[in-house]
Order: structure tokens, then sequence, then C-alpha cells
């Protein structure tokens, strides 16, 4: 089972968070608190790491509807490197017609820049 990070979405790769005011962590025996706890948290870097832990401790709990508006100015990034990369291998190209390599540097051109621009949305308030 793979995880994603909690900031920018990409595959975790060992960072974890777990909140430490939840110090009940049997829900068999603590029901109550079965909804209130929050999961424990997976990011794919130290960085977007930090980017929570600044904003947990500044006590900012960054909404669904924020991360939304993020991701969409995230998405909005990625128009300009990818019309670069489509041109470079050839817009007059049909997708179909792309080798495997011309396919990996496009996803790559894709998610490099979108959880960049993402990770740079999220850290704009923190001065590290």
């Amino acid at each position: 089972m793979s995880y994603c990070c909690a900031i920018c979405y990409a595959r975790s790769r060992g960072f974890g968070w777990s909140n430490p005011q939840n110090h009940h962590t049997n829900t068999t025996r603590y029901p109550e608190e079965k909804n209130q706890q929050k999961k424990h948290l997976r990011f794919c870097s130290k960085r977007c790491q930090d980017i929570h832990y600044y904003y947990f401790t500044q006590g900012i709990i960054v909404t669904e509807s924020e991360k939304n508006d993020f991701e969409k100015i995230a998405r909005e990034a990625v128009i300009n490197p990818l019309a670069t990369y489509v041109c470079n291998v050839g817009s007059e190209k049909a997708l179909f017609d792309y080798t495997k390599e011309e396919i990996h540097g496009l996803i790559h051109t894709i998610i490099h820049n979108y959880t960049t621009r993402l990770q740079n949305l999220y850290s704009d308030d923190i001065p590290f």
C-alpha cells in the first residue's frame, strides 16, 4: 500500500508525523476518540514535513478548500513547462507516437512542476 504526501500528494517516502497530543492510541478502549484522532501523516520529503510542522506549531489547519485553491494554482503552473516540453518533442507529433522515454519525460515534467509549485505555495510563510 502506498501513501501520498499530505502536502504535495507525491508518493510518501518514509517521512511521517503523528500528533503528540493524541496520547490515547487504543481506539478500542477509547472509541469516542476514534473519529477525533488525526491519522498518521506521511510526507515525500523533509521539506513537506517541515511545512506541515510549521503550520501545526502556528495552530493553522489547512482546510480542504485551501488545498483545492493551492492545487488549482499548481495545475496552472504546469501549463507553460508542459507546453515547452511538447514543443521540444514536436508539437505536430501525436501523443500516440511518443516514445517510452518521451512519455516518461512528459510525466516527469508534469509531476515535478506540480509538486514544486505546491510546495512553494505552502512554504511562502516559512522563514527557512
